[in-house]
């Protein structure tokens, strides 16, 4: 098994997350404004339109292993992720394309057949593009604070991609109606133009990663294996290794609860806020460009005072928004764009810490197991987040239907909109809370990190080593 153990250049740190906006954008894309589109565009009751997406993602989530195994053994001279990335591109952009084209077959039945089918192919396209890129980020460096530096980046590049995801649409939906055209030809036209950015950033990491693929061997060669056949097996031997519990449940609850708060927040806009397209692209935009501001805070205090602290005191500010902000029920523009910048100040800390997390499991894994296996940690890692996303989604597609929520009307009753502020406030501050409460107690430190390397490297070379500053972890 060969890597380089040389420090990443900046180059290849920015071109490997350039990589981020391939997967962000679409999954931004979807997460702010899919099912806003099932319901008052293509025109879809709510929960129905949720449902599509709860099957959807869980279609993908069940597909996840099986992407996390078959990349951790591919075995090509580009090493195992990178063909992938380079392979998938043109279908995720096409299936990006055609679920946000509005179709009309006569029949409600034929229509959201149709809807199902291609959000399971966007969603199944979307796993084999993440699995694979987050997993190569823990290939190209096992230095602890380098993979803090490299998520730090593709931090960065994920908010990049927020700004695209958020305001492309709204600009596009716009100059097409403005013309005379009708939104569902804008938001088709939006959805191709999302996807195009999306297959060039992963051409970028393709080209940028290219001699910092980990090349693996036989099974048989000297050093930790990969991964199995069994793949109930491989998932029972990662999820006992202790530290990963940890990560993986904080990365389920995180994303249930933003995406809760994100997935609603169009509504918030035009039902509570009454604000019109030019102003919700301004207060989306709040997010990613104060989450670009926050980054190098991030990186500066996570470094100091370590990932599981840093995690803790910022992400535990947006619990404490989410709450002042439903207590004093003010919905006005300046409101909502101070929410998003305190806000973004967590969210930039969760996507810089929780996937650098997770990518030091790997080593406990190698030394519990003597397998390589970050496929599957990412696979994990990407089931949890896309079952977090699919409950949030369901979740306010069956509150909308429960509380009267009509599709593209003037105004909605009394009832919807107190549905509408508690899937926004107070619902994802508690799943937030309890993600905060995983990660404190995520037993993984940079002390026992170090003392885990040094000792596989001294059981590799066959000399004395000693476990008693990691034992807690295995």
């Amino acid at each position: 098994m060969q890597s380089s153990e040389k420090r990443l250049s900046f180059g290849t740190k920015c071109g490997y997350a350039a990589g981020q906006v391939g997967v962000s954008v679409p999954y931004n894309l979807v997460s702010v404004f899919l099912l806003f589109f099932f319901t008052d565009i293509a025109g879809i009751k709510p929960a129905f339109a949720g449902t599509i997406f709860m099957i959807a993602v869980l279609w993908a989530a069940f597909a996840d292993p099986f992407i996390g195994i078959f990349s951790d053994n591919l075995r090509t001279k580009h090493g195992r992720r990178r063909p992938i990335l380079l392979v998938i591109g043109i279908p995720y952009a096409i299936v990006l394309w055609l679920m946000f084209t509005s179709v009309d077959f006569g029949s409600d039945i034929a229509k959201n057949i149709y809807y199902v089918i291609f959000a399971i192919l966007f969603f199944t396209a979307m796993t084999f593009t993440e699995v694979p890129f987050y997993s190569l980020g823990a290939e190209i460096t096992k230095d602890f604070n380098e993979r803090t530096k490299i998520r730090s980046i593709s931090s960065f590049f994920i908010y990049i991609a927020v700004l695209v995801a958020v305001n492309l649409p709204n600009f596009i939906v716009t100059k097409v109606t403005g013309g005379g055209g009708e939104p569902k030809t804008g938001w088709s036209m939006a959805a191709l133009a999302c996807g195009i950015i999306a297959f060039i950033a992963l051409i970028i990491c393709w080209n940028a990663t290219r001699g910092r693929e980990l090349i693996v061997g036989k099974q048989d060669d000297e050093g930790p294996k990969v991964s199995g056949g069994n793949i109930f097996k491989e998932f029972a031997d990662v999820m006992r290794v202790k530290p990963v519990k940890f990560v993986v449940l904080a990365n389920f609850l995180y994303l249930f609860g933003f995406s809760t708060e994100t997935g609603v927040l169009i509504y918030i806009l035009n039902y509570v806020a009454h604000v019109d397209p030019a102003q919700q692209s301004m207060v989306m935009s709040v997010l990613p460009i104060a989450t670009i501001a926050w980054l190098p805070i991030i990186n500066l205090v996570s470094v100091k005072v370590g990932k599981k602290r840093g995690y803790t005191i910022f992400v535990g500010i947006i619990v404490v928004a989410l709450l002042i902000f439903f207590v004093a029920g003010t919905y006005s523009i300046v409101s909502l764009c101070i929410l998003n910048a305190v806000i973004a100040l967590g969210n930039g800390t969760f996507w810089t810490l929780c996937f650098a997390m997770a990518y030091d499991t790997t080593e406990v894994d190698e030394w519990v197991n003597n397998k390589r296996r970050e496929g599957v940690l990412v696979a994990y890692m990407s089931f949890a987040q896309k079952i977090g996303t699919a409950l949030a989604t369901w979740m306010i597609g069956f509150v909308l239907e429960a509380v009267g929520y009509v599709g593209n009307a003037s105004e909605q009753s009394g009832e919807a909109i107190s549905g509408l502020i508690g899937l926004y406030t107070w619902i994802p501050a508690v799943l937030i809370l309890v993600s905060i409460i995983c990660v404190a107690v995520y037993p993984l430190t940079q002390k026992k990190h170090s003392a885990l390397l040094k000792a596989i490297q001294q059981r590799k070379a066959g000399e004395a080593y000693d476990t008693e500053e990691f034992k807690d972890l295995i």
